[in-house]
């Protein structure tokens, strides 16, 4: 074992390393590779305890070449904030390209967690800033001035995930309009729904906030369709993919009106997910998706879409014929040679037991035409389709 050529080792190294397990012991016998064996224990790092941070930067401040192997840091408990050590460690983290921070306790006038952060940081390229209410705190968690405080921090980000409660409050600073921010490297962007909630907030974000080259746009729920419509053609040259990453159970206030979502000429990937079943708010948001998607085909000769992920809830169908027409409008369009996408994602369950998602039978009911053309087997192995079922 001792003669193998040292990128076998290496390779054995990567792939023991995934195991968690200590590579100490092979450290002693083969000390070639405690290069490979370092870049693996010092790549990633969770700050989480005071001990932990003293540690790191003990080890960094004897040994500065360790600096560059650290890639990522996480810390997810709101007491590392207040460590005398951390903006000094942060300073010597030179070569993070991850960073996740949770747990921030950060209110609008409340500046003394900045002191935990020196920034910028030009190497992080995969942000999560999850900012938390403190108890006592009278504000919610951010205005659009604190916000821009931590987006500074880090000018060459190229994804980022944010989760906030804004600032209802209407207004800037009395220090001024806030000097416009361009993140020209950002490309995907996990939006917190709750600013899609906040109007007020939500202009604030898109005047200050400019982002010239997003392409994917990640939702965890729907709030507001008509700021999602705002922020959909601000970024429409550009957008590519469009997210919505919980399955639609409870509807947006509506006041009786209409849903409307618009897609961008250039979306290329959408996902989200409907629930079939009793209520009207469920059929509304189905009935949104139909029509963005029949309004796509019919806007564009050629449509840029080209994938469609989407999860289906069967919760009860009572068979109405307004309830099955919409089904059939959405099993229509998505199956049309006009729309023409190339590849879906489907993923459908069930809970009650009325339909056995796993059967033909469902198919045959609700979705014929998707079936024929993505599901049957001459169609998985044209399209690739992705089917799950439970």
């Amino acid at each position: 074992m001792s003669s193998l050529p040292i990128e076998i080792k290496a390779a054995v190294i990567d792939c023991l390393s995934g195991n968690g397990g200590s590579l100490s012991a092979i450290a002693l016998v083969w000390p070639e590779v405690l290069f490979r064996i370092r870049e693996h224990r010092f790549k990633s790092f969770e700050l989480r305890s005071a001990k932990r941070v003293a540690g790191l930067l003990d080890i960094l401040e004897s040994n500065p070449a360790i600096s560059p192997l650290i890639h990522s840091v996480w810390i997810n408990k709101p007491r590392i904030y207040a460590e005398p050590k951390l903006p000094r460690l942060f300073e010597l983290l030179t070569n993070v390209s991850i960073a996740r921070c949770d747990m921030i306790h950060y209110s609008s006038g409340t500046q003394a967690i900045l002191r935990a952060f020196s920034g910028p940081y030009n190497s992080v390229k995969d942000a999560s800033l999850h900012f938390r209410r403190r108890s006592g705190m009278t504000r919610l968690s951010l205005d659009i001035d604190g916000l821009l405080v931590f987006l500074r921090m880090i000018p060459n980000v190229e994804r980022l995930q944010l989760g906030f409660n804004p600032d209802l409050r209407s207004g800037v600073s009395t220090g001024g309009r806030p000097q416009v921010l361009e993140l020209a490297s950002l490309q995907i962007l996990h939006l917190p729904p709750e600013v899609l909630a906040a109007p007020v907030f939500l202009d604030q974000f898109l005047e200050f906030v400019a982002l010239p080259n997003i392409s994917s746009l990640y939702i965890e729920e729907l709030f507001d369709t008509v700021s999602l419509n705002k922020v959909l053609r601000l970024w429409g040259n550009t957008l590519k993919e469009l997210h919505f990453l919980s399955l639609y159970d409870d509807g947006p206030a509506t006041d009786g009106s209409t849903l409307t979502l618009y897609l961008p000429g250039g979306i290329e990937v959408v996902e989200f997910g409907i629930v079939i079943g009793h209520c009207a708010e469920q059929d509304a948001y189905t009935d949104m998706w139909t029509r963005a998607l029949e309004d796509h085909c019919a806007r564009f000769q050629n449509p840029a879409l080209r994938s469609i992920s989407l999860e289906i809830l069967i919760l009860g169908i009572q068979r109405e014929p307004l309830q099955m027409a919409l089904i059939h409008r959405l099993d229509t369009v998505i199956a049309s040679p006009e729309l023409a996408i190339t590849h879906l994602d489907w993923d459908v369950g069930e809970d009650y037991g009325l339909y056995n998602s796993k059967s033909q039978r469902v198919y045959e009911a609700l979705f014929p035409r998707i079936y024929d053309r993505f599901i049957s087997p001459m169609g998985r192995l044209k399209y690739g389709t992705t089917c799950n079922v439970e």
